[in-house]
Formats: C-alpha cells, structure tokens, sequence
C-alpha cells in the first residue's frame, strides 16, 4: 500500500499500482462508486494512475499522476470545487486544477497546492477559512490564495 486516506466514516487506499479503493459510508457520495449506499470492503474506484489521495468527513480528493484533480462526495458548501450544484457528487469529478501535488480536504472546505507553489482554495468561507483575507458565504471553485508554498 502506498497510502491511506481516512474520513469520518469512510477509508480510502491507495495500492502501488496506482489503483484506489474505498469502502465505509457512501450516505454521501465520498466512496465515489455512484451510489449512495454504504460499501463494508474496499471496492476498487480507479484502475490506475492515481498518484494521491486525501480524505475529509464526508469527502474524499485524488491526484492522478499527471496532476489533474478529483474530487467527490458531500458538496453542500462546494468543498469538491467542481462547478457541481448537487449537495452529492457520486463519482469523482474533475476540479480544474490540472498541476496538483498535494491536496488538503477540511470538513467543508478545500486546499491544494500545485507544482508551481501555488495555494488554491474554495468551499465554505463563512469565517475565513479559504484565506482571501474575507469571509463570504461559499467560494464555489478554486481561489488562489496570496500566499506561496515552498
């Protein structure tokens, strides 16, 4: 196993060929296999390529080996920042950032850091939390945040 991503009441792991699996609560969507129903064994949610993975309460990101960044699961503060008006996002969806090194999913917000040092965030910011230097409601997709990451 290459790593482990943990949620509230799901688990993620990623195995060394590149290939994510999940199981736990599916109630919702933060298994990504579609369904909204609770999985008790891992069951497999990408073949291959998966590069990271980083999971929150009830929401899980992946990196795919290129970059590119995925996200899915509980979406009522935008957190997966994949343009989605669903509360639930089943399956993973893309999230716009295609050059993604590390991902940092908070309970109802995300983070992520690309290649260039760059710090990007979105979801609830009801006191700041996505770090624009204000609070506002939701930041629906990803915010570039003036601050740069080593």
């Amino acid at each position: 196993m290459l790593q482990l991503a943990v949620g509230d009441e799901h688990a993620c792991a990623l195995k060394n060929d590149g290939s994510l699996w999940c199981w736990g609560y599916g109630g919702s969507g933060a298994i990504g296999n579609g369904q909204k129903t609770d999985q008790p064994m891992p069951l497999n949610i990408t073949a291959a390529n998966v590069a990271a993975a980083s999971g929150s309460s009830f929401h899980t990101c992946a990196i795919a080996e290129g970059g590119d960044l995925s996200c899915w699961g509980a979406n009522d503060t935008k957190q997966l920042g994949a343009g989605a008006d669903a509360p639930n996002v089943l399956s993973p969806a893309a999230v716009g950032l295609v050059t993604v090194k590390m991902v940092a999913p908070g309970q109802k917000h995300t983070c992520a850091v690309t290649t260039d040092g760059a710090l990007w965030c979105w979801g609830d910011d009801d006191v700041g939390q996505v770090g624009l230097g204000h609070a506002t409601p939701v930041e629906p997709s990803p915010r570039r945040v003036p601050f740069t990451c080593p």
